[in-house]
């Protein structure tokens, strides 16, 4: 079968395997991730693909405006705090994402406990059992109801029914046990309090949204999981995801009969088998595109085909967890980026990891144009070009 790149996708002989370009795989998932081309679509639509990273609030920001066009700096602020059609929580990884409220039990409910669980290691190492993060998890529930409390409100009120070990391990910077809590439907973050991170209980802020079962909301995650990383395996899933792999197994073996085994660049992957026409049609629409750093999607857990060196990598994985802004070309990193204000003038510095022609330096000169009018505030804006 003849692909959009001019390639053949053959069939395995071996458990009807289908190979194809990575070309094919790189289009696909940008088109998933709605980085294709920047449409009219609606945050929750933005949102609800497979969340949005919300560790640094300018960066989810700039998630929102890489997807979507026709949107305000302030409509992000609205979605969470007024409509509140938008919800910020701990979900994959633990990690901090906005996700569409009746889409909470697929992004945070997926890391609820189900009866084959095992201890991760960390629990473990600290000494810790599930009993715990249930005694923790109750106290937050009580304290929140009907309630919007700070960090260390919320910390001196559940201090008093927990154990000492427990009490020493909520002082950690890294609220690792604050994030059961969130999986278990307890808590999610609620608006500022001057410069104050605060907690509500989602029954009070939210109202109402679908719930489902952990093993559905399980199901559910790993669904929209392979529709935007895919091809991809159980391992990369659980990886991505934050469990541990041997308890994302269960529902990795229930999906498989939905599964279409995909190679591509020598790898054995999976494909959800409605996606494989998809898959085999993608193609680029846009030259190169900015997107912010921590967006989620450099967050897929098959990095060797986003760049092409080690040097490269350390250029977009950086120390502690950073992730860098990027230009993508094609699916790939093409070099990095970064913004800065002086007075009212934006300043965009990019660091190319390949030589541009002259049609991918006017989209990107392009696309750092429509982010200075996104942001707004600015007069002018000057574009540098270095070597990285």
């Amino acid at each position: 079968m003849k692909g959009r790149y001019g390639k053949i996708h053959e069939k395995s002989n071996r458990n009807h395997t289908v190979i194809v370009p990575t070309e094919n795989v790189l289009a696909f998932r940008v088109q998933r991730h709605n980085l294709d081309h920047r449409e009219a679509r609606a945050l929750t639509q933005v949102a609800a693909v497979c969340g949005i990273h919300a560790q640094v609030t300018s960066a989810a920001l700039g998630q929102f405006w890489a997807r979507t066009r026709a949107m305000g700096p302030e409509d992000m602020h609205d979605g969470l705090w007024k409509q509140r059609s938008l919800v910020k929580t701990w979900c994959m990884r633990g990690t901090l994402h906005i996700v569409p409220k009746d889409d909470l039990d697929i992004f945070a409910g997926a890391r609820r406990r189900v009866s084959t669980d095992r201890e991760t290691q960390w629990m473990k190492y600290v000494g810790i059992s599930y009993s715990d993060f249930d005694a923790v998890t109750h106290a937050i529930r009580d304290a929140l109801e009907g309630k919007t409390l700070t960090r260390l409100e919320l910390l001196e009120k559940i201090s008093k029914c927990l154990r000492p070990k427990l009490r020493l391990l909520l002082k950690s910077s890294w609220n690792e046990l604050l994030h059961p809590a969130s999986y278990e439907r307890a808590l999610c973050f609620g608006p500022q309090r001057g410069g104050e991170t605060t907690f509500v209980s989602p029954k009070s802020w939210l109202k109402s949204w679908r719930h489902l079962t952990p093993e559905e909301s399980r199901v559910a995650l790993l669904e929209r999981y392979l529709s935007v990383y895919g091809p991809s395996d159980r391992l990369e899933f659980a990886a991505w995801a934050g469990l541990d792999p041997v308890n994302a197994k269960p529902t990795w073996e229930s999906m498989l009969d939905r599964m279409i085994e995909v190679a591509y660049c020598g790898r054995r992957t999976w494909l959800l088998k409605d996606d494989l026409d998809p898959l085999l049609g993608s193609e680029f629409r846009d030259p190169a595109r900015l997107i912010p750093n921590f967006d989620v999607y450099l967050a897929g857990r098959d990095r060797r085909v986003l760049t092409s060196s080690k040097e490269e990598h350390k250029r977009v994985y950086r120390e502690a967890g950073w992730v860098s802004a990027v230009v993508l070309v094609q699916g790939r990193v093409g070099g990095v980026w970064s913004v800065r204000s002086q007075k009212d003038k934006l300043l965009f510095n990019i660091e190319p990891f390949v030589k541009f022609g002259s049609d991918f330096r006017t989209s990107v000169e392009e696309e750092a144009e429509a982010y200075a009018h996104f942001l707004g505030g600015v007069s002018d804006l000057n574009v540098l070009w270095s070597r990285s």
